[in-house]
């Protein structure tokens, strides 16, 4: 079952919310042509179009409870889609390697804020 649980935590759902909006755009916009020209099939096209946005909405709403039922110390999540999952394991093993440190044990900035990323704000 973790395995599970790790494994969608990986799958980029804001990414795949964005999609999903874009695409529900697009048949938003088939589906009111299809309604000014008086097709049939323009119910079905409205269908598929509520289905993309209840799908985008579920998309977020799903990595909002991710977030919310925390990291437990092994993926951190963000909403941002271009920014990955970060795994602090690979930090601290990047900064061990090329650094030469070790991870930091505090995730405070020196200011004593944390940011969204858990690191230091620029001075």
């Amino acid at each position: 079952m973790q395995s599970v649980r790790r494994a969608a935590r990986t799958i980029p759902f804001p990414f795949l919310g964005y999609v999903l909006g874009v695409i529900g755009l697009l048949f938003l916009g088939g589906f009111v042509g299809a309604l000014a020209s008086g097709f049939s099939f323009a119910p079905v096209i409205g269908i598929a179009t509520a289905a993309l946005f209840v799908g985008m909405v579920a998309c977020f709403r799903i990595r909002a409870h991710q977030i919310a039922q925390g990291n437990r110390g092994d993926v951190e999540l963000s909403m941002d889609p271009m920014r990955p999952a970060e795994d602090p394991e690979a930090t601290a093993r990047y900064l061990m390697t090329y650094r030469g440190t070790n991870a930091p044990a505090s995730r405070e900035g020196e200011s004593g804020r944390k940011t969204d990323s858990g690191r230091p704000l620029a001075a």
